[in-house]
């Protein structure tokens, strides 16, 4: 489903999976903007003016297919599957800032990690950071295929112990 982004000098629209893309007169066809990732995914819409607005993907998603709603209750907008690329309306939700913070406690380095081989063997490391040390590997390595469904190129898989 697409929506029209109104207020600016060209046509805009986006669609319920996140995708903003710019009318061309000339051409009467749209072209798909390729977002940019700071703190969040966010494209480039010139305004009447003539000058540019970086907008947040989140905050648009949020003001085009939910009338505002993280906005007007202070709400964050959270990628549930972890990656800020993909603004699509079901993989955002909103969430009061307490809550945030109680959602991703369990990326504490205290938490045992387990590392299971290909043979099946699993070893038991009492942090994060000792589960680095260990293995030859930095922490942000071992953040990103723990929570980023990065895979170990020597076939280890990666999980935090919740129990």
């Amino acid at each position: 489903m697409w929506k029209e982004i109104t207020g600016y000098m060209f046509r805009y629209r986006i669609s319920d999976q996140g995708i903003v893309q710019k009318h061309n007169t000339k051409t009467k066809q749209w072209i798909t903007l390729v977002p940019v990732l700071k703190n969040h995914a966010a494209v480039r819409l010139r305004r009447k003016d003539g000058t540019y607005h970086e907008a947040s993907l989140p905050a648009l998603m949020d003001r085009m297919f939910r009338g505002g709603y993280a906005k007007k209750n202070g709400l964050y907008q959270i990628h549930k599957n972890g990656s800020k690329l993909d603004c699509s309306l079901e993989n955002l939700m909103p969430l009061h800032p307490k809550e945030v913070g109680k959602m991703f406690s369990g990326r504490g380095s205290r938490k045992p990690v387990i590392r299971t081989g290909k043979d099946g063997e699993s070893v038991v490391y009492p942090s994060i950071t000792e589960a680095a040390r260990k293995n030859g590997i930095t922490t942000s390595v071992l953040y990103a295929q723990l929570y980023k469904n990065r895979t170990d190129p020597r076939g280890y898989r990666w999980e935090v112990d919740r129990g």
